[in-house]
C-alpha cells in the first residue's frame, strides 16, 4: 500500500487529504480535514500552522506532499505559441512570462497544460516570492512539497479519477467557495475556463445564470458542455436546483464517486496526483529545485566523509589488537579493498556523468540561442508580416520565408533586430493571394552574430571591399 498526502492552500484557508491506494493505483481510503483561518490576510506562517493542525487532527502521517495553489493565487491563460516542441514552447514562456500575465514587475513561475483538439495550450503561472514564502513555511513544519499544481489541475484529477468518462468529454465542474461558486469548464480533462460567480448564497437564480453563460462561452465551438458535474447538488433545496437546470439546460450530476465534500476536492486530487511519477502542470519554482539538489549533494558528501572516517577508525582499532586476530584483520582489509574499488568505480561513474552534463549545458546554450532568435525574428517582423517557415541551417545561417505588404521593407526591420546580420533576400519577392489579399512571397537569409556564418559573410564583405 502506498499513502499519498494534497494540501490545498487560499488566501484564507488550508486543505489536506491523504489518500491509500493499492499496487495499481486504486484508491483504498483516505484522511482530510479543512480549516478556515480567522484573518482576511494570513501569512504563510499562519498557512502552515493550519496545515499541520488539520494534518494531526484528522491523524495523516504522511508528509510528502503536492501541493495544490487555490485559483486566486494562480493564473492562467490560453497561449499561442511557436510550431516549436514542447520544452522550447515552456523554455519560450519561461524567458519572458511578462508578456503573457499582467504582473512585469514580479517574478513568476510558469508551466504549461498541453490541450485537446486543436486548442491552445493553457498557460499556467504563479508569484515566485509568495509561493517559495510558502514552501519554507511547510518545510519549518515537517512538510516536503515534491510538485506544485494549479489548483484546477488538482480539481480535474479528481473528477476524472471518480469518473472516468470526463476524462474525454467536455464538462463543467461547479463547487462552492464560501457563499460564492467556482465554475471550471474542462476539455478532455484540460482547464478552457475559469471563474468565480459571487453571491450564490444570495441569488442562487442569477448565479445559475451566469454559470451558464461561463459554460457557452467555455465550449461556443461545441454547443455546450456534455454534463455540469456539481459538487453538492443533491444538498440544494429543489427550487435552486430547478432553477439551475433550467438554466444551464443539460443533465446536472452530484459527485457521490468522490470520498470528500466539496472542500477536499482540490486536495483530494492533488493526492491523487502524487500517486502519479511527475505530475503536471508543475509550478515548482527552479531555485527550490536547485536548493534540494545542493543539499543532496551535500548529504552525499557528508555520508562519504562518514564512511571514510569510519574506515579509517576501524583500520586503527584492528591495528591495536593482538595477534590472534590478524585474520580478522585480513578479512576487514579484504573488505576496505572492495570498498576501494566500488569508489574508484563510482568515480569513473561521476567522470563520465560531468561530461554529460557539459555536452548538454552546450547543447542547451545552442538552443538558447536558437530561442532568443526565434523571438528577435518574431519581435522584429511588422504586424502585417506572416512568417511561415524559420530553419536553423549548419554554421548559424537563418533562412525564413512567409509573405509580407513589401518583402524588401523586412531587409532594415530584421538588420535592426539584435541576433541577425547580413540580412539579405535570397530569391526575388513574387506577389501572391492570400486570403484574398495581394502579398509579397518572401525568401530571407541571414547570419546569427557570433557564428561561423557571420564570420564568413564579414569576410566575403571585406574581401569584396578591397578589390579593384
Amino acid at each position: 500500500m502506498k499513502r499519498s498526502l494534497g494540501i490545498e492552500v487560499g488566501r484564507g484557508f488550508v486543505a489536506a487529504c491523504e489518500v491509500t491506494a493499492a499496487g495499481d493505483g486504486t484508491v483504498r481510503g483516505q484522511r482530510s480535514g479543512r480549516h478556515v483561518l480567522e484573518t482576511d490576510a494570513p501569512t504563510p506562517e499562519d498557512l502552515a500552522d493550519a496545515c499541520l493542525r488539520v494534518a494531526l487532527e484528522a491523524g495523516i502521517r504522511e508528509r510528502a506532499a503536492v501541493l495544490a495553489l487555490a485559483r486566486e493565487l494562480t493564473w492562467a491563460k490560453p497561449v499561442t505559441l511557436p510550431p516549436v516542441s514542447e520544452e522550447d514552447r515552456l523554455r519560450l514562456l519561461r524567458v519572458q512570462p511578462e508578456r503573457f500575465f499582467p504582473v512585469p514587475d514580479r517574478p513568476l513561475v510558469c508551466d504549461l497544460e498541453p490541450a485537446s483538439n486543436g486548442a491552445p495550450p493553457m498557460a499556467h503561472a504563479a508569484e515566485v516570492e509568495r509561493l517559495e514564502s510558502i514552501l519554507d513555511a511547510l518545510a519549518s513544519r515537517g512538510f516536503r512539497v515534491r510538485a506544485v499544481l494549479p489548483g484546477t489541475a488538482a480539481l480535474a484529477r479528481a473528477v476524472t479519477s471518480a469518473a472516468p468518462d470526463a476524462a474525454s468529454g467536455d464538462w463543467l465542474l461547479v463547487r462552492p467557495e464560501g457563499a460564492d461558486l467556482g465554475a471550471h469548464a474542462f476539455r478532455a480533462g484540460t482547464l478552457r475556463a475559469s471563474r468565480r460567480v459571487p453571491d450564490f448564497a444570495g441569488d442562487p437564480a442569477g448565479a445559475a445564470l451566469e454559470v451558464a453563460r461561463t459554460a457557452r462561452r467555455s465550449f461556443d465551438d461545441a454547443g455546450g458542455p456534455d454534463q455540469v458535474r456539481w459538487s453538492g447538488w443533491l444538498q440544494l433545496p429543489a427550487s435552486v436546483r430547478q432553477a439551475a437546470g433550467e438554466a444551464l439546460g443539460v443533465a446536472v450530476r452530484d459527485l457521490p464517486e468522490l470520498p470528500v465534500g466539496s472542500d477536499g476536492i482540490a486536495a483530494y486530487g492533488a493526492a491523487v496526483a502524487g500517486l502519479e511519477a511527475a505530475p503536471r502542470p508543475d509550478l515548482l519554482p527552479d531555485s527550490v529545485r536547485e536548493r534540494r539538489r545542493q543539499q543532496s549533494r551535500w548529504i552525499t558528501v557528508a555520508c562519504a566523509v562518514l564512511a571514510a572516517t569510519g574506515l579509517v577508525a576501524l583500520l586503527w582499532a584492528l591495528g591495536e589488537r593482538n595477534e590472534r586476530q590478524l585474520g580478522r584483520l585480513d578479512e576487514a582489509i579484504a573488505r576496505a579493498t572492495r570498498g576501494a574499488e566500488a569508489a574508484a568505480a563510482a568515480r569513473d561513474e561521476v567522470v563520465a556523468l560531468e561530461d554529460r552534463i557539459t555536452a548538454l549545458e552546450n547543447a542547451m546554450r545552442d538552443r538558447a540561442v536558437w530561442l532568443r532568435t526565434v523571438a528577435d525574428v518574431s519581435g522584429a517582423l511588422p504586424g502585417r508580416a506572416w512568417l511561415g517557415t524559420l530553419a536553423l541551417e549548419e554554421g548559424g545561417t537563418v533562412s525564413l520565408s512567409g509573405y509580407a505588404a513589401t518583402a524588401s521593407a523586412l531587409i532594415p526591420a530584421l538588420e535592426a533586430s539584435e541576433s541577425l546580420t547580413n540580412v539579405e533576400l535570397a530569391a526575388p519577392a513574387t506577389r501572391a493571394t492570400v486570403a484574398g489579399r495581394e502579398l509579397e512571397a518572401f525568401n530571407i537569409r541571414g547570419a546569427i552574430e557570433g557564428t561561423a556564418a557571420d564570420s564568413a559573410a564579414g569576410a566575403e564583405a571585406a574581401d569584396g571591399g578591397a578589390a579593384p
